[in-house]
């Protein structure tokens, strides 16, 4: 339970990272609680500009990759970091 006179100040940290709604509700019931809180975390991240802006952006449908016919005809690499060293993977 939050005294009221905190309650602004936590629902401010309560939307860090722009989750979306269902996100910021799930963060702030694994923390705190006082009456009204899903609706002003719903009214705050209406509000959020940055919010607005992901909220329009959908994600891109996974296209998947046929096999190929024999083993090297297709051959990928990715960059990555393990404990400071650099590594080249195929």
């Amino acid at each position: 339970m939050i005294p009221s006179s905190m309650c602004l100040e936590i629902l401010d940290k309560i939307p860090e990272g722009h989750q979306r709604i269902t996100k910021c509700r799930e963060r702030a019931k694994n923390s705190v609680w006082w009456p009204g809180l899903s609706r002003e975390i719903q009214d705050l991240v209406q509000q959020c500009g940055v919010c607005a802006l992901q909220r329009d952006n959908k994600p891109e449908p996974l296209i998947t990759t046929p096999l190929p016919d024999h083993p090297w005809r297709i051959v990928a690499t990715d960059l990555f970091e393990l404990k400071g060293v650099d590594y080249l993977i195929a």
